[in-house]
């Protein structure tokens, strides 16, 4: 069937305009996103097609290469409905959490606390924007911690790809043993000099054992 013999009432953009965007149907959406069909299908029979073999649950985890494994989907509507997801992710994400601020090294201790499992170290960094806010938290690796396995470059790249400005940096140990090690300090002055490069901040080195914990800002002086 070709568009043309739609009728007018039916199609996506006049649904949108006269009964409001809530009605449409999921299909009919990837149609207003991707606009047009091609030569063998028209937008909506190709829109029908996408969420019949991509669900919208699927669909939000979708990559480029998944979509355009569908005939009839090339890259420029798969990037489309893509960027669209992902517009639609970010904002709710804005509009429906509340933000959790990380302002001193308690808040930071409780934050990740329970992230630590087992007898083994795990190093994880607190991503923070302007006003403390956290964008992210990361393991980065599981191991032994010295400043030949912790690399500032990783760190540092997570943080520009989250537009970070700020880093908490964490880890445990096992032994139960709070005080920050020769290789801790070492380790922590190596990261705050590489992030100091491109205008980061950290903020604070937590170290946690038996449920307790040890901040550089507090007992030591970065």
């Amino acid at each position: 069937m070709k568009i043309k013999d739609i009728s007018k009432e039916e199609l996506p953009r006049e649904k949108l305009k006269e009964k409001g965007v809530k009605n449409l149907s999921n299909s009919e959406l990837i149609a207003l996103i991707i606009n047009k069909g091609n030569k063998e299908e028209n937008v909506i029979d190709l829109s029908h097609k996408i969420i019949n073999k991509k669900p919208l649950h699927e669909l939000k985890e979708t990559e480029l290469g998944e979509l355009t494994k569908i005939k009839g989907i090339g890259e420029v509507k798969a990037s489309q409905i893509i960027a669209s997801i992902e517009l639609g992710r970010r904002s709710f994400l804005r509009t429906n959490f509340k933000k959790t601020n990380i302002n001193n090294s308690e808040k930071a201790f409780c934050e990740i606390a329970n992230d630590f499992k087992g007898d083994q170290e795990s190093f994880i960094v607190i991503l923070l924007d302007s006003r403390n806010n956290l964008i992210i938290k990361k393991t980065m690796f599981i191991g032994t911690i010295n400043q030949q396995i912790v690399g500032s470059r990783e760190i540092v790249k997570l943080c520009i790809q989250n537009n970070a400005v700020k880093v908490i940096l964490a880890h445990n140990h096992p032994s139960g043993n709070l005080e920050p090690s020769e290789a801790d300090h070492k380790t922590t002055e190596k990261i705050e000099n590489s992030l100091r490069l491109f205008n980061i901040e950290l903020v604070d080195h937590i170290i946690v054992a038996n449920e307790k914990y040890y901040s550089f800002k507090d007992e030591y002086l970065l």
